[in-house]
This record gives C-alpha cells, sequence and structure tokens, in this order.
C-alpha cells in the first residue's frame, strides 16, 4: 500500500498471512513491501510503468519478485506464493499436504482460488 489510501491494511494482511504461515509449518517468510521494491534495479530500469497507480502496473513486479526468489532456493527448497491482498487471507491448516502433492508432481502446483460467476 504505497500510497497510504488503506490505512496500511495490505502491510496488516501481509503480516497475519506470514504469521499463520509458520504457524501451519512453513519454514521461513520473505515479506516483500514497496520500499524494498524500490531499492531494486528492476524498479529504477521500469519506474515510469510501476509508479503507475495501482492496477495500472500490470502488478508486473509479482513475477519478477518470484523470479528473484526462485533465484535464491536451494535445491529441495519449495516455494509457496500466496498474495496477502487486503483481506484475511490465512493459513488455517498444516502446509504438509501442499507439500507432498507439490512434491509428488515433480516440483510445480498451481491453484487458484477465488469466486466465480454463475
Amino acid at each position: 500500500d504505497r500510497f497510504g489510501h488503506k490505512g496500511a491494511v495490505f502491510r496488516q494482511a501481509q503480516e497475519a498471512l506470514s504469521e499463520s504461515a509458520l504457524k501451519h509449518g512453513v519454514d521461513s517468510v520473505i515479506s516483500w513491501n514497496w520500499e524494498m521494491l524500490a531499492s531494486t534495479d528492476f524498479y529504477r530500469e521500469n519506474k515510469a510503468y510501476l509508479d503507475r497507480p495501482y492496477h495500472l502496473n500490470g502488478f508486473v513486479f509479482k513475477p519478477y519478485l518470484t523470479l528473484r526468489v526462485l533465484n535464491e532456493l536451494n535445491e529441495g527448497d519449495i516455494l509457496i506464493y500466496y498474495d496477502s491482498g487486503d483481506g484475511p487471507h490465512l493459513f488455517e491448516t498444516s502446509v504438509t499436504p501442499l507439500v507432498e502433492m507439490c512434491a509428488a508432481n515433480e516440483g510445480t502446483l498451481i491453484h487458484q482460488w477465488g469466486d466465480t460467476a454463475s
């Protein structure tokens, strides 16, 4: 929430999500914020585009951050990307079944959830 227009609700959601992940089997959490992104070469090279208003910058920072973290992983590590958004997105059960499915699928498991139109 780089503009502070939502009372830091994104940061609060990110902190709650991170805390719930650690309680349910995630070993470590990497949380990015706008200040951290703004310190990268990626930001400096794409500043004009990234500084566009919310929803108009294509959220291109998300795949950048995902790739950056993937490049830092060790063999056998598993990355769980979970966008905190502005709502109560929390881990409520163990991540073990998710990790086991990922390993059984030789490293990739993609799940998208949300409301669908009837």
